[in-house]
């Protein structure tokens, strides 16, 4: 049977079939009109809503004040990250002084000799420990910030707070974290309820560790050898990325980077030096 569509003045649709019969629907404009109203209010409800979750996770660090533990880690995280960074960007320690130029940027010696001929000497011959304590010696202080700012935060909401004053740090440098300890005896009380903590634990994922024992034996070598084979290395150790460049007074400058965390440190050295002219 065959059926053709046609559209009146009067905005009717009326199916014709062979047989002469009209069915008539009515295009009703208004209803169209109010999915897209409709369409348009869930839209509008989907962006509250993610700017909410957004709100929500910019705002939970307040929240966590109402949590000690929650806000002690988030806290020491946050500045242990910092320290590693910083220490990253500095031959892996913070007290490093003498530096050379280089692309900019000032890299640290970490094995130096100013004479000719003669290897460079291992200005940290416990290279990795000094990481470990300069880190804790960092996060020490910083960790007695956050504890701070979390007793007066405790106050200003209306708790009763006591603590033992003594703070206790303590972080292990693990190969694939750093792992900190946080001793402090504090009862939180409020409404009549009463919480008391003692010990915080917390960790931050780094290689910082690993690479510094590949720097460590890159020093080894050049202090004995004035040679590293960066190459020979990788073939064994092909997680790491090593490249060497060596400047106009026979300075090299190392960068030895992790590729599962990206984490690089840049150092330098010199020695076995020429004299001007014979190179």
């Amino acid at each position: 049977m065959m059926k053709k569509t046609l559209k009146n003045r009067s905005g009717f649709l009326h199916e014709e079939s062979s047989t002469g019969s009209i069915k008539n629907f009515y295009v009703d404009k208004k209803g169209q009109v109010t999915i897209f109203v409709i369409i348009a209010l869930i839209i509008v409800a989907v962006i509250f809503v993610v700017m909410l979750i957004n709100k929500g996770s910019v705002s939970l660090r307040e929240q966590d004040f109402d949590n000690p533990e929650v806000y002690l880690s988030a806290c020491i995280n946050e500045r242990a990250r910092i320290i590693l960074d910083n220490m990253l960007d500095n031959g892996g320690l913070l007290s490093t002084q003498d530096k050379v130029l280089y692309n900019t940027r000032e890299i640290s010696y970490l094995c130096k000799n100013i004479n000719n001929f003669e290897p460079c000497i291992n200005q940290f011959p416990l290279y990795v420990k000094n990481i470990e304590n300069e880190f804790d010696e960092a996060i020490q202080a910083d960790a007695e910030q956050c504890f701070s700012s979390l007793l007066s935060e405790l106050e200003s909401r209306n708790y009763e707070v006591s603590s033992s004053g003594n703070v206790n740090v303590e972080s292990k440098l693990k190969p694939e974290v750093v792992e900190i300890s946080f001793e402090n005896e504090i009862t939180i009380s409020k409404s009549g309820e009463s919480r008391k903590f003692s010990r915080f634990d917390t960790f931050v994922f780094t290689k910082i560790q690993s690479i510094g024992f590949v720097i460590n034996e890159i020093l080894t070598q050049e202090a004995k050898w004035c040679y590293f084979s960066n190459d020979g290395f990788m073939i064994l150790y092909p997680e790491y990325d090593i490249r060497v460049y060596m400047m106009e007074d026979t300075t090299k400058i190392y960068t030895v980077r992790n590729k599962k965390t990206d984490e690089s440190v840049q150092f330098a050295t010199r020695g076995c030096a020429l004299p001007a002219g014979w190179f």
